[in-house]
């Protein structure tokens, strides 16, 4: 399934044709306001691309100088 926020490939191991490479997803934090921002219907069935992951949480949380 492809991102919704962008469109664009979540690039999910789980579908990937390498079932032996844990999916990159495992390693990553999904804050709790970033997973909110995915519309209702696709909860729980969208994968975040990794860029828009980025960008969310940045803009969520930008760093403190």
């Amino acid at each position: 399934m492809n991102c919704p926020f962008c469109g664009k490939s979540g690039y999910c191991g789980n579908l990937n044709s390498h079932p032996d490479v844990p999916c990159w997803c495992y390693k990553a934090v999904f804050p709790k306001d970033v997973l909110a921002l995915i519309p209702k219907e696709l909860q729980g069935k969208a994968c975040i691309c990794p860029d828009c992951l980025r960008t969310l949480t940045l803009s969520l949380h930008p760093p403190h100088d």
